[in-house]
């Protein structure tokens, strides 16, 4: 998985939606957006999820940022982050993380809400640093073997 923002993107979703048929979910809707594109997924047993694919080129960034109105200002069950990182040297890596990690702010998932006033500029933070990067692994795309956890 190499080339252009483009290039990787595609890739990613390729990669994505060959893992979610093993899982035996589907894509059922793509959706373009300004801070994303979201893919509408529906899960072994039926249930509707909603995926928000977020490249972040660490040549550029060490923090992706999700606005929360993307998801209605709260985490959600059946709300993920495909988190794409890559950079000119390396292979890219594939993280589906579920919004519900920014239920409980730390070190890398990192809720930054903002006041009633401001709430438009509330956003999720996932920072990517060394020591970050064990905990990630929790997250790989391989490592998600369902949709609907418990």
């Amino acid at each position: 998985m190499t080339g252009d923002r483009k290039t990787i993107l595609e890739q990613a979703k390729t990669a994505l939606q060959q893992h979610l048929q093993k899982m035996g979910c589907a894509v059922v809707a793509e959706n373009p957006e300004p801070q994303g594109e979201t893919l509408v997924v529906k899960s072994a047993i039926g249930r509707p999820h909603h995926i928000l694919v977020q490249l972040l080129n660490l040549d550029e960034a060490r923090s992706a940022y999700i606005p929360q109105s993307v998801f209605g200002y709260q985490p959600k069950a059946d709300c993920w982050i495909l988190l794409v990182l890559y950079m000119s040297d390396m292979e890219p890596s594939l993280y589906l993380i579920p919004s519900t990690v920014f239920n409980t702010s730390n070190h890398i998932f990192i809720n930054n809400l903002q006041g009633e006033r401001f709430r438009h500029l509330s956003n999720w933070e996932i920072k990517i640093f060394r020591n970050a990067v064990a905990e990630l692994n929790q997250y790989t795309l391989h490592q998600v073997r369902s949709l609907d956890r418990p």
